[in-house]
């Protein structure tokens, strides 16, 4: 089988496979010819990704915004309210 795949000019071996796809002076194109054949499993897996940590990256401002009403003598509501309160001003 690999006699046939050297024949056609595809190589037979892993190994082989590896110092045909990578190449030093492009690394990044490199891997993305690595990972060519998994594009919709890492698509799946950045958007799980950003689903999963969207409220760790909305949580500082959040907080932050909740300290500030808090610090300045606010009104308690608009600390239950602040995604309300907020558009208001």
């Amino acid at each position: 089988m690999a006699d046939d795949a050297i024949s056609r000019g595809q190589p037979g071996t892993p190994e082989e496979q590896l110092t045909v796809s990578v190449r030093r002076a492009q690394p990044l194109r490199s891997l993305f010819r690595l990972l060519r054949p998994h594009r919709a499993g890492m698509l799946g897996a950045v958007l799980a990704f950003v689903v999963k940590d969207s409220p760790v990256w909305v949580l500082p401002p959040v907080t932050a915004a909740i300290i500030d009403i808090v610090v300045l003598g606010g009104p308690l509501e608009r600390v239950w309210l602040w995604g309300r309160s907020r558009r208001r001003s």
